[in-house]
């Protein structure tokens, strides 16, 4: 998607197609990636099949990726505040704070990219490039909750 961004086309659109593109698969594979992390982390710790389907309910209804509107409160739901606060005391403050930080970032351009369209105007996008910083620090940072919550002990 990159190289179309930065190919010669002929229509100005093109760019801005391949942008909006590559921002709504990142926060596509954000969101999925969360609900496998929050169903993994359910299915070893919850025993009973009537609460396993109760968060699964709650991951279908859950249609965003912000950290503190939506994961947290899914993790809260399978492990309790007292284990959240832990998880976030505990893993790498530096890779915490660049999760939450690329979350909002990647959050408020995904809701202007999907709540309006292209018409004669510039709009505010982000080269497909570009928004590999930000899925580097979302994967690593998701990857250090995952691990902390393999490790995890009930």
């Amino acid at each position: 998607m990159d190289r179309e961004f930065n190919s010669d086309s002929q229509n100005p659109r093109v760019p801005l197609y391949y942008s909006k593109l590559a921002l709504i698969e990142l926060c596509g594979w954000i969101e999925t990636t969360m609900d496998e992390i929050i169903m993994n982390c359910a299915k070893r710790h919850v025993k009973h099949e009537a609460n396993l389907s109760e968060i699964e309910n709650q991951i279908d209804q859950t249609s965003s990726f912000h950290y503190q509107r939506n994961f947290r409160g899914l993790l809260i739901s399978v492990l309790g505040i007292a284990r959240i606060e832990r998880l976030e005391s505990e893993i790498d403050p530096r890779k915490f704070q660049l999760l939450q930080s690329s979350l909002g970032t990647l959050k408020s351009q995904r809701d202007s990219a999907a709540h309006n369209y292209i018409a004669g105007v510039t709009p505010n996008v982000f080269a497909p490039s570009s928004l590999m910083i930000h899925f580097q620090y979302v994967r690593e940072g998701l990857e250090e909750i995952e691990a902390w919550l393999a490790q995890l002990r009930l």
